[in-house]
């Protein structure tokens, strides 16, 4: 399991590159319910369908989005 502070680490990411104040608004442009994000947040694994979801509703790179993980 990834340590959570990394987890953190790439929804703080997402929400600084577009420019979003919660984890709410996040959710929304993701299509995923908000107890996703929490779980995500709270240290779950991020799925490669995740990733996938996350480049395709925002266009950053798989790439970028993967260095936010390591």
């Amino acid at each position: 399991m990834r340590q959570t502070h990394l987890d953190n680490r790439l929804l703080d990411f997402l929400r600084r590159e577009l420019d979003f104040s919660s984890d709410s608004e996040l959710a929304e442009l993701l299509e995923f319910g908000y107890p996703t994000i929490s779980k995500i947040r709270n240290g779950a694994n991020v799925s490669d369908t995740v990733i996938l979801r996350i480049h395709e509703r925002t266009y950053i790179p798989v790439h970028v989005i993967r260095e936010q993980l390591e």
